[in-house]
């Protein structure tokens, strides 16, 4: 991964982590120590896998390095985003607020 990637992974990461209430290490677990947790974690991890495949235009396979995940596992990640995003305003709405929030965040450093 190059500076530039790097610096624009690690504002999604952050990003996805203050807008789920979770912290940047809690997305790059590669394993929860409780299956409640593991829960919790997937759809904010989901998101933030979308957004830097995405947005950050990394490699399923350099983002499954970054995560702690199957490449695999990133592209059923972003598939199902994907999905959701053209079926509901709602998360049209959040990918939207937390690219926002992604480009401020870039903007200022």
């Amino acid at each position: 991964m190059i500076a530039r990637e790097r610096r624009d992974v690690l504002a999604i990461v952050r990003a996805v982590a203050e807008r789920y209430h979770v912290t940047a290490e809690d997305l790059r677990m590669s394993s929860a120590a409780h299956a409640a947790q593991a829960r919790r974690l997937t759809a904010p991890r989901s998101v933030a896998m979308y957004l830097v495949v995405t947005d950050a235009r990394c490699s399923l396979s350099a983002t499954g390095r970054f995560f702690g995940r199957h490449h695999t596992s990133v592209l059923h990640a972003v598939r199902v985003v994907a999905a959701n995003h053209a079926r509901h305003e709602w998360v049209r709405e959040e990918i939207g607020a937390l690219r926002a929030a992604i480009s401020s965040a870039i903007g200022g450093a």
